[in-house]
């Protein structure tokens, strides 16, 4: 009863709809429809709105409005693709496929209506449409979910879309079908983990860990059977000899060290808080975290392309990573911005780098964390190798400035460290411009490394090792090798450095990523940023073309 009424639904969406006219043929009906959308921006077909408005007009004012969707071996491969969405995170609903079967269900029983030939070709391409933008540039625009953000981003007229015609009229249409798969190492693997975690959800999930008192080595307690039931289920245990499921001994205890590893915690093969908080995560949540960030492997796809060497910053994972070839060549913990002062997802060229670097204290840092301290100390300034200048660059005297009457809102003056120690940025700053402003660079402040949770900058990124990262950025600069850069430093003089070949940068926020043997690394969401990207990524898919 529920089918025949929706298929009764469809049927009058497709004969009331204001473009359907009796006695066309689909070509004709095609038309019409096309022109309805292109005049008024948008239009429902068979109860599902169609969204690529340009591209539509342009696709079927190309082909004289010719159906394009007549051989069914390609409807069924489309169909196919269109259904297995949800293997990319993906939600099939976004690409019409509830009314394009029950239009092909009307078809079969009426395979020479135009009116329903029409709107099953309609919808078809749209869907297809969809599916192809989504895939090449992500579901949801980052730039709308965040100002922490700098990526420009593709419009529907691309290339590989406009290549449908193409594939339809060589029977292409599998090579073109996988052509907008992203072909990214971690985007195959994520899609791998994410079947891997879904296969875990139907077999029931994983059992949660009562909560108690921290469990380490040695104790015996009910609840370590529950830590070994969890970790038994997700592909982390390295297993147990020990007969007594409620004892915890030294392999239960390595595992969860491996667990820690693999979630970003603090390593001491104990289950204190944050261990059991992260034992407890759902299945069905950290299904949600593999989609989120599948979606936002695809918004920075493009940025790897015909790219062997490039430098990565996972802000969520704490590290930054220079790949050559395509493989991590070197790797070192980074330190990024507060909750309050994040680091921005940021994609720009490195060109040079400053050896001894000045430190021009931004405005915000003035404001916030300076001035009082500048008006209640006379010596502040001085006694960190900070000089004061006009708005000429004119170096001014402390000592003359009327202090009282200096407020954040009227300051008219730039603060500079000098090289030496001490320096903020310590030794070496790394420049790639960007709109965001900021850069690696390495700190006075090693001691921070230590930390699991290193989220302590003003925004910038500071980097554990960095003049090992010089050296490897130099590498085809003859001129520069460790012991010429050593000698720069050491003589004190600010050194500019170009890069003979720029190297792209890539600051990006990934919550998850694949690991070896199946596993995957889960980070902290430090700045709360899944949530949104989840809610659009579930939401209803928006026109990708203005009207």
């Amino acid at each position: 009863m529920i089918q025949w009424i929706a298929k009764l639904t469809l049927v009058l969406w497709v004969g009331l709809a204001p473009f359907a006219a009796w006695g066309q043929t689909a070509s004709e009906q095609l038309r019409r429809t096309v022109e309805h959308v292109n005049v008024n921006g948008d239009a429902d077909v068979a109860g599902a709105r169609l969204v690529s408005v340009d591209f539509l007009a342009r696709f079927y004012a190309a082909r004289r409005f010719a159906p394009a969707w007549s051989n069914t071996r390609d409807v069924e491969l489309l169909m196919a693709e269109l259904e297995g969405s949800e293997a990319h995170g993906l939600s099939p609903p976004d690409f019409h496929v509830d009314a394009i079967q029950l239009l092909r269900q009307m078809q079969a029983e009426q395979p020479d209506d135009p009116r329903i030939n029409a709107s099953l070709d309609l919808l078809l391409t749209d869907g297809l449409a969809i599916y192809a933008h989504q895939l090449v540039d992500g579901k949801v625009d980052p730039s709308l979910l965040s100002a922490f953000w700098n990526q420009s981003r593709q419009e529907l007229s691309r290339g590989r879309v406009e290549g449908l015609a193409d594939a339809l009229a060589q029977n292409s249409l599998p090579e073109f079908l996988a052509s907008l798969v992203p072909s990214l190492p971690y985007y195959r693997d994520m899609r791998a983990r994410l079947a891997s975690y879904r296969a875990i959800a139907s077999r029931g999930g994983w059992p949660s860990v009562p909560d108690g008192a921290a469990l380490r080595r040695g104790d015996e307690d009910p609840r370590v059977a529950a830590v070994r039931a969890r970790l038994a289920v997700e592909p982390t245990s390295l297993g147990s000899s020990r007969p007594d499921p409620n004892v915890f001994d030294v392999t239960l205890e390595e595992s969860v060290s491996r667990f820690q590893v693999e979630h970003g915690l603090e390593v001491d093969g104990e289950v204190g808080p944050a261990t059991l908080r992260a034992m407890n995560v759902s299945v069905a949540e950290r299904i949600d975290q593999l989609r989120v960030n599948l979606e936002r492997a695809r918004w920075v796809q493009d940025e790897f392309t015909n790219m062997n060497d490039f430098v990565i910053v996972n802000i969520a994972g704490f590290y930054v990573r220079l790949y050559e070839d395509g493989e991590i060549d070197w790797e070192s913990r980074v330190i990024v911005g507060t909750e309050y002062d994040q680091t921005p997802a940021v994609v720009a060229d490195m060109t040079y780098l400053v050896l001894n670097p000045t430190w021009t204290v931004p405005r915000s840092i003035i404001r916030d964390e300076m001035l009082p301290e500048m008006k209640a100390d006379p010596g502040y300034l001085s006694a960190r190798n900070l000089d004061l200048f006009d708005q000429e660059w004119r170096r001014m005297d402390p000592a003359m400035l009327d202090w009282e009457n200096v407020s954040a809102s009227d300051f008219p003056y730039y603060v500079m460290q000098r090289p030496g120690p001490g320096n903020a940025l310590g030794t070496v700053k790394f420049m790639f411009p960007n709109a965001h402003s900021v850069y690696l660079h390495d700190t006075p402040s090693p001691e921070l490394f230590s930390r699991s949770r290193r989220t302590f900058s003003h925004g910038c990124v500071r980097v554990q090792n960095p003049l090992e990262f010089a050296v490897r950025l130099l590498e085809d600069q003859p001129d520069w090798t460790q012991e010429a850069i050593d000698r720069a430093i050491d003589d004190g003089q600010t050194t500019t450095v170009y890069l003979t070949t720029p190297v792209r940068v890539v600051i990006l926020y990934r919550t998850a990523e694949p690991a070896d043997g199946g596993r995957v690394r889960f980070y902290e969401d430090i700045y709360a940023r899944d949530p949104a990207v989840l809610a659009a990524l579930d939401s209803d898919f928006r026109p990708l073309d203005p009207p």
